[in-house]
């Protein structure tokens, strides 16, 4: 087993709804990160990108998918 870095999500808000990042809780969605919550730097880092509408080095649904339970996934 190896150790990611991990930090706590500063101020922002990240909510998932049918593949897509919001930054302000919409109808249905759920949160994947508040502030205060702890996530691997990376997936944190990822988010930013995503919600910047910027390219990510992992996409939303493998984050997503860490995160959330496995239920919002199955059809």
């Amino acid at each position: 087993m190896r150790a990611f870095p991990a930090r706590q999500n500063a101020e922002e808000y990240f909510y998932y709804k049918d593949g897509k990042l919001y930054a302000t809780h919409e109808q249905g969605s759920t949160c994947v990160l508040a502030p205060g919550d702890i996530a691997w730097d990376s997936d944190v880092k990822a988010l930013q990108f995503i919600s910047q509408g910027q390219p990510a080095p992992n996409s939303l649904e493998t984050i997503v998918a860490k995160y959330l339970p496995n239920e919002m996934f199955q059809d």
